[in-house]
């Protein structure tokens, strides 16, 4: 950060923010799923080649699925993690707090600048 500045975070941030990510997290769910009910239909039944393309796309279908549950699970992670983040720093920014307002009480008024 530039010199001079500081970082603060809005109260509420972080727990905004990680639900953005629940929901996206669960609108990618939505997808999986009906990705899962979904069938294929070659419209070719009884030739080799439509049992070929059924086999493929029900293949891409399963790998579709595979990487949209791989997204759902980070996705779900970085919410963990945004929270965590959160809820360490208000954490530390109410012990740094307390510990100012306990140095601030222990120096005493004889001991001001001569």
């Amino acid at each position: 950060m530039p010199d001079g500045t500081q970082m603060r975070i809005e109260p509420g941030a972080a727990e905004r923010i990680a639900q953005a990510f629940d929901r996206h997290a669960d609108n990618l769910a939505a997808v999986s799923r009906r990705l899962e009910r979904a069938g294929h239909s070659t419209g070719f039944a009884g030739f080799p080649s439509a049992d070929e393309l059924h086999a493929g796309f029900t293949n891409k279908a399963r790998l579709a699925i595979g990487h949209l549950q791989e997204q759902i699970d980070l996705t779900r992670r970085h919410a963990a993690e945004i929270r965590a983040a959160g809820a360490a720093y208000i954490e530390t920014d109410s012990t740094n707090s307390t510990m100012i307002g306990e140095a601030g009480s222990a120096v005493s008024p004889d001991t001001g600048s001569g």
